[in-house]
């Protein structure tokens, strides 16, 4: 029987680590009040928030992509097993991308606004963890992609789908915390939390591209 390297298998496996529990605050009616007061402040707690959990749900999801749909035989044709690595690095450089978009929305916190400071530092805390398996996450898939057969990529996929394992944990880590973060939260940085269309989708699976 014609054996393949199937890379395709690192998303299917990682798809159900990323799907939150015991997210019981993710009820959709509480998020349809718009800030009472129309203040700068309400405002920019918006903007900030749906930021934070937008870039949030982009990391969770370019990691449950990074592998899919990558099929390489034992014998590929001349140039499959580049193509493979090229698509590979893409979607490394997604979730490369998609951490630096996370970082900058943080970043991004209203210095005026009462206790947004006390969240951003929580969720910082939580965001270097993620940091940190994604580093390893791309220094693991970058020793596949410098594979000069299937064979070696094959041996090589053992350690990078470990690696891409626990960044998908870190991801679930990081949009749990979060939630937690928010619902501990008070005054307009709970409401805009609270409110924000993208902070609803992190009690569920990450947004898959055909969402």
């Amino acid at each position: 029987m014609y054996r393949r390297l199937r890379i395709v298998i690192w998303a299917s496996a990682i798809v159900p680590l990323l799907i939150l529990e015991g997210c019981s605050s993710s009820d959709d009616s509480g998020g349809t009040a718009s800030p009472s007061g129309g203040s700068s402040a309400s405002s920019q707690a918006a903007v900030w928030a749906e930021s934070v959990c937008a870039a949030t749900d982009g990391v969770r999801t370019s990691i449950s992509d990074l592998g899919k749909d990558l099929n390489v035989g034992p014998s590929p044709a001349p140039g499959a097993l580049d193509q493979v690595k090229a698509q590979i690095e893409t979607q490394v450089a997604a979730v490369t991308a998609s951490l630096q978009e996370l970082s900058t929305a943080a970043a991004g916190v209203p210095t005026d606004l009462p206790g947004a400071e006390q969240v951003k530092a929580s969720l910082d805390a939580s965001a270097n963890t993620v940091k940190a398996s994604v580093q390893t996450l791309t220094q693991q898939v970058q020793a596949v992609t410098s594979a000069s057969s299937a064979s070696q990529a094959l041996i090589l996929a053992g350690p990078a789908l470990v690696a891409v394992q626990a960044a998908a944990m870190s991801a679930q880590a990081f949009a749990t915390d979060v939630k937690t973060v928010a619902d501990q939260a008070s005054g307009e940085v709970k409401s805009a939390f609270a409110s924000a269309p993208s902070c609803a989708k992190l009690a569920a699976s990450p947004s898959a591209s055909s969402s």
